[in-house]
């Protein structure tokens, strides 16, 4: 057992049997009755408090979804707390089913997993054929193997790998063996501590592992089979920019290393038993992929290796460095790494990337993240940087010439200081959205009604949205949807056996003209009535007849609209909504049914709508 990555914690069956006979359910929390558990389980209470991931062998289970059965068990508000509510920037919290509890949607302008990365998020083919991640700093590009620049777009020739902090190559899993031996022939550029060989059991650091890395200048190769840990460490102590080859051995229960023609350095495992080296990630050679994989804690390094390598040898057999690599991230050829001592000083600020050119005087330039420009990215030009701009948790929004403020639910722009109380008629001012408790409505239900009257002039609008819960990604999942597509008015549901789509186009809505809108369900069948009229009615194919949404309701858009659609809508309403029923009840205060919301204001009649 590891907790929190501390471990193992182990302990032994008495007897011959190996084996689990168990036939009943698995009940998470408590059981039915503790008079009937076995009195050696030693408990007689259920647990109190929230379980956010559960996660068998490769199979994670949606807890409520999945569940026949639930006693007692409501969702666990995480984001209730300032002591878990993590999200920076104006980051709004929701609660999801992720290792801490929750997820933060970003303002515009921040992404990451705590809305700490300044510049734009991620997007499908940023990176070119790489891979992009979201990370403190920047969107940075995975480029694979062949490709370099910001954005992957330049072609480059490997014929010697080599890596800097962050680059790695991967290769298939070693099988499952007692031998296991591979040399390798490697040029560091500097002596830090590095990983250059890593393979677990698992891509949470638990279980076997097998790793060879610099630790204070020495080699160090570490191994456990689950019967304790072996650490071998080199005499040797390496010296920056001189080639050394390098030899690890597990043979059976003993390990051995040797470094540049040392005597074999020779460990071996205790217990008895010989143990078989587990091993499911790939081989990893000259870091890893820090997005999916995080090292056993016993190897004690955590960064990659910084240098060139020229060969390795696996069970007797010469490895074809790039052509055998089922994965990379920014490898560089060894020749270009010698020949940019331009960019060794550093001299790009505010986490700016040099790059060697023959264009500049300088010898290089520098890419800036957004935000920032000058020949060493020194000028910062994003407003929103620039102190507590937005009052009382607004979202600052960089425009062209200054900033914008969205402002959270009651309270006003232009900087979010004055409040506002908002009764049964909003007004949205696009780019934002009413989130309304889904108390309102049951989660799992065979019917709903839906009513209300909207104003607006846009020709694409979400005006209704209620599908999973906002950190999921909306793609194939059950939903109902009432939105402005191309200036006529569709209502849509998605009960789990595909999409039924019920349009009104014999006008267009968009017109600022006041328009009633009620949507009805019950079980396959749906309809659509614009301005007490019934326009059209549609059915959902296959059996099902029960919907399943886990999320809230939100009126006028999403907090993250391409997500939780599944891109299926990406407009924000600008514009008015009032008269809202939702099973036939009047919402006649929204201010105080909605648990969120974003750049709302009351009507005000015969003011000038934006």
């Amino acid at each position: 057992m590891f907790v929190d990555g501390i471990g193992p914690f182990s302990g032994e069956s008495q007897g011959a049997f190996q084996g689990l006979d168990l036939s009943e359910l698995v009940y998470i929390g408590a059981v039915p009755d503790f008079g009937e558990i076995h009195p050696s389980a030693g408990f007689s209470n259920g647990f109190k408090g929230c379980v956010s991931r559960l996660k068998y062998n490769k199979t994670e289970f949606e807890l409520f979804k999945m569940a026949v059965e639930r006693v007692g068990v409501d969702s666990c508000n995480t984001c209730k707390s300032s002591k878990h509510n993590n999200c920076i920037n104006n980051g709004l919290c929701q609660d999801a089913a992720t290792r801490i509890g929750y997820t933060c949607i970003c303002p515009p302008g921040f992404s990451g997993d705590r809305c700490s990365v300044l510049g734009e998020p991620c997007y499908p083919g940023a990176c070119g054929d790489g891979s992009c991640q979201d990370v403190d700093g920047a969107m940075k590009c995975l480029c694979p193997i062949g490709t370099a620049g910001k954005r992957c777009e330049q072609k480059i020739k490997i014929l010697q790998p080599a890596f800097k902090h962050g680059s790695y190559l991967a290769y298939p899993t070693p099988k499952t063996m007692r031998k296991f031996k591979v040399s390798l022939r490697l040029n560091p550029r500097d002596v830090r501590d590095g990983i250059i060989l890593y393979s677990g059991q698992s891509d949470d650091g638990l279980g076997d592992f097998i790793s060879l890395a610099i630790r204070e200048k020495h080699m160090e190769f570490r191994f456990d089979t689950g019967s304790g840990l072996v650490v071998l460490r080199s005499k040797v102590t390496l010296v920056p920019h001189e080639w050394v080859v390098v030899t690890i051995i597990k043979d059976f229960k003993e390990g051995k290393l040797s470094v540049g023609g040392e005597p074999l350095i020779v460990g071996s495992t205790p217990g008895e038993k010989l143990q078989v080296l587990n091993l499911r990630t790939p081989l990893y050679l000259g870091g890893y992929n820090i997005y999916h994989v995080t090292p056993s804690l016993s190897v004690e390094v955590t960064e990659g290796f910084h240098g060139c390598i020229s060969t390795i040898d696996v069970l007797g057999s010469e490895l074809d460095l790039i052509n055998s690599a089922v994965d990379s991230a920014n490898i560089m050829d060894c020749s270009d790494l010698e020949s940019s001592p331009v960019c060794a000083p550093k001299p790009c600020q505010n986490y700016g990337i040099c790059y060697p050119t023959d264009t500049s005087e300088r010898g290089y330039n520098c890419s800036c993240l957004t935000g920032y420009s000058g020949d060493h990215c020194e000028k910062e030009n994003n407003m929103c940087m620039k102190g507590d701009v937005c009052k009382n948790g607004g979202m600052c929004k960089v425009t062209p010439d200054s900033y914008e403020c969205l402002c959270s639910l009651g309270y006003a722009p232009p900087n979010c200081a004055k409040r506002v109380s908002i009764g049964s008629e909003v007004h949205f001012l696009g780019e934002g959205y009413v989130e309304l408790k889904k108390e309102l409505i049951e989660e799992r239900r065979n019917e709903e009604t839906i009513a209300f009257d909207f104003v607006t002039d846009d020709k694409n609008a979400l005006l209704l949205w209620n599908g999973q819960p906002s950190y999921k990604n909306g793609i194939g999942r059950e939903f109902i949807a009432v939105a402005v597509v191309n200036g006529y008015l569709e209502y849509s549901y998605d009960l789990g056996d595909g999409v039924v789509t019920i349009k009104f186009s014999k006008k267009p809505v968009n017109d600022g003209i006041k328009h009633s809108v009620n949507v009805t369900r019950i079980n396959k069948f749906g309809s659509l009535e614009v301005d007490s009229v019934i326009v059209g009615k549609g059915e959902s194919p296959g059996s099902q007849d029960v919907i399943n949404t886990r999320g809230n309701i939100y009126l006028g858009g999403t907090p993250n609209m391409d997500l939780m659609t599944g891109g299926r809508y990406v407009h924000p309403m600008s514009g008015l909504m009032m008269n809202i029923h939702i099973q036939n009840k009047h919402i006649s205060n929204i201010g105080s049914s909605a648990s969120s919301g974003l750049h709302v204001m009351p009507w005000i009649r015969n003011q000038q709508r934006k």
